[in-house]
């Protein structure tokens, strides 16, 4: 343990305490890699992300207290301990395991929160200036995200592209109409999809850029 809490990073894998072999392990975990979404759908579930899993073991009732006993989670916020209630009762494994509304909302903040990371890093990578023009870049890229969601651009690609326009171009490219042909394309729906459009963009932003020099 004491190995682990020196050299591991937050949010990147656990420790957990179990009466069960390895073997029974793997084979509990994996009916938990596809779980029931709040609304009924089939989704994947980050069974390896510390702070997705301290969403399902704070659920007392959860089955895969089933298999464990404790647990050590090192989140963002800290480390987590986790337990199983002295008046947990093994049940008939009912799978897949349904989110509640609750879960499924906090998983959704680890989503956005992971994304406004992804993004921070890659404009400190390819655009550091974009960065230093903000006194308060992380909730700078977490009020784009949201902009950018809101255009239905929600895969981390999308996203991406969406602020390599404005990385490159600024935000004038959203509040006025200077690239009024890039803007059309983020803004209004057609045949393409979201996806299509903003990578489209992003070209069209990369040559606006070029051509300026």
């Amino acid at each position: 343990m004491a190995w682990f809490v020196q050299y591991n990073q937050a949010n990147i894998g656990y420790v957990i305490s179990s009466e069960f072999s390895i073997d029974e392990l793997i084979d509990a975990f994996c009916d938990y890699y596809q779980v029931l979404s709040a609304y009924g759908s089939t989704v994947f579930f980050k069974l390896g992300q510390p702070e997705a899993i301290y969403i399902l073991l704070s659920d007392k009732t959860c089955l895969l207290w089933q298999w464990l006993t404790q647990a050590w989670l090192p989140t963002r916020e800290g480390w987590e301990h986790v337990h199983r209630d002295k008046t947990f009762e093994a049940k008939e494994t009912r799978l897949p395991y349904r989110l509640s509304d609750g879960q499924w909302a906090l998983l959704g903040e680890i989503s956005r929160r992971n994304c406004i990371e992804m993004v921070y890093q890659h404009l400190l990578h390819f655009f550091p200036t974009a960065l230093e023009q903000h006194a308060a870049p992380l909730l700078w890229i977490k009020g784009w995200v949201e902009h950018a969601n809101t255009l239905q651009f929600e895969t981390d690609v999308d996203v991406l592209h969406f602020f390599n326009i404005l990385a490159l171009l600024g935000e004038e490219v959203i509040h006025s109409d200077r690239y009024l042909h890039i803007r059309q394309l983020l803004e209004t729906p057609s045949e393409q999809t979201p996806s299509m459009r903003v990578a489209m963009a992003d070209k069209l932003a990369h040559k606006e850029a070029v051509d300026a020099k």
